[in-house]
């Protein structure tokens, strides 16, 4: 059963952090190899408000088979409490029925949710027929529980 469409993962790295420590902190939440999946980790540049240089670290992916691999990761690294916490959260779901997620870096490979600072952001795109946020809500439950 198909229960998300999509997953997008992105995070910001600044030029005083050391770039490839944080893109395999990045790479630690994939739990399946990007070249044997033909997926390509994208990196983009952006200037930052205090006028320094960011790297923007993206990875997207659809395929069932991996989105399904990437939820069975999230629910056996996070702990019961946090599994709860997105459970309860409603406004980690939006409108359009993207469901969000944000992981502090500094803790990777380890699961911290957090709600902001430097982090780690994960969207869901949430399958949810009909495109009703009870429907939506009531995935993220058997997701989590």
């Amino acid at each position: 059963m198909k229960l998300v469409h999509s997953v997008t993962l992105s995070t910001f790295v600044t030029t005083d952090e050391n770039q490839q420590a944080r893109k395999e902190q990045f790479l630690s939440l994939v739990p399946f190899d990007l070249e044997e999946e033909k997926l390509s980790l994208k990196e983009s540049s952006a200037t930052g408000v205090t006028g320094n240089k960011i790297t923007i670290l993206s990875l997207s992916f659809q395929k069932e088979r991996l989105t399904n691999v990437f939820l069975h990761y999230l629910k056996e690294n996070l702990s019961g409490a946090q599994k709860q916490q997105l459970i309860e959260q409603e406004n980690r779901l939006d409108e359009e029925l993207f469901f969000y997620l944000r992981f502090k870096k500094d803790t990777l490979p380890k699961l911290v949710l957090t709600d902001g600072g430097d982090c780690v952001h994960c969207k869901l795109s949430m399958a949810a027929f009909p495109k009703k946020k009870e429907v939506a809500r009531g995935i993220i439950k058997d997701i989590f529980k």
